[in-house]
């Protein structure tokens, strides 16, 4: 008589079964294999028994605009080396077990893909919370993505929900957009060093996206933070708005 977990087993050991298949097939995310992109050597992300969306629901806790709720950055190709070497730095982030890297900060200009880039991988490792990988585990990282212009006033401000737990605490995956670019008050300022302290020492991801450049991040937060910060990666993503170059006939690009 054949068991459950055979069964199981069976499913999955048929689902693995797939050659990589070539970008244009769909069923199979690009970044389910290693590929060198621009020179980068990019690594895999964890493949999932089956590709799916995710619920509204989950999405919306996830905190990622509906304009980018559709990218996942396994199924991404990068656009030029910059977007390249980010997109393998959060994958080591991600996917590293032992001392992974703890702080990534991207800078760039409008239209580069900031935005785009960390909402993806907000999305796939959603994606990889609620799915089970080829040896039938899960592992949550609870990611989550909020804007500046968001976070400030949620740790910072008194309400019914505890956000500043919820980001310091829980959240062991956040990314952070627009990072300073509203000008902070001392209370911001100081709210803010406690957030990313607090996360430091509890050994979680953090990915701050921002339009400055570390000259001017130095200006806002104080020289420790910044010691902390150096601790990780600070890379940029150079060039032209990428959107400029998006047609009608090419539909809506996600940058």
């Amino acid at each position: 008589m054949v068991n459950g977990q055979t069964l199981l087993d069976n499913f999955m050991n048929r689902e693995f079964e797939l050659k990589p298949s070539t970008p244009s097939n769909g069923y199979r995310p690009v970044g389910w294999d290693r590929r060198q992109r621009f020179g980068i050597n990019m690594r895999y992300w964890p493949s999932l028994s089956m590709v799916f969306d995710l619920t509204s629901s989950e999405k919306s806790y996830r905190g990622v605009p509906k304009y980018f709720r559709n990218c996942f950055i396994d199924q991404m190709e990068p656009k030029n080396k910059d977007q390249a070497m980010v997109m393998d730095m959060m994958n080591v982030m991600a996917t590293r077990k032992n001392h992974p890297l703890l702080f990534l900060m991207v800078c760039g200009g409008n239209g580069t893909g900031k935005t785009y880039l960390g909402c993806g991988v907000v999305n796939t490792l959603a994606r990889l919370a609620v799915g089970i990988d080829k040896d039938g585990n899960q592992e949550d990282l609870n990611a989550m993505y909020v804007n500046e212009a968001d976070l400030l006033p949620r740790i910072t401000g008194w309400g019914q929900k505890d956000w500043f737990s919820v980001y310091s605490e829980q959240c062991e995956f956040l990314v952070i957009d627009e990072f300073a670019m509203t000008q902070w008050s001392a209370t911001d300022t100081k709210r803010m060093e406690q957030l990313l302290n607090k996360r430091f020492s509890n050994g979680f991801r953090t990915v701050v996206l921002t339009n400055r450049g570390i000259d001017e991040i130095q200006s806002v937060v104080s020289s420790q933070m910044i010691s902390r910060f150096k601790t990780g990666r600070i890379l940029s993503l150079t060039g032209e708005d990428l959107r400029e170059r998006w047609t009608e006939d090419e539909g809506d690009d996600p940058f």
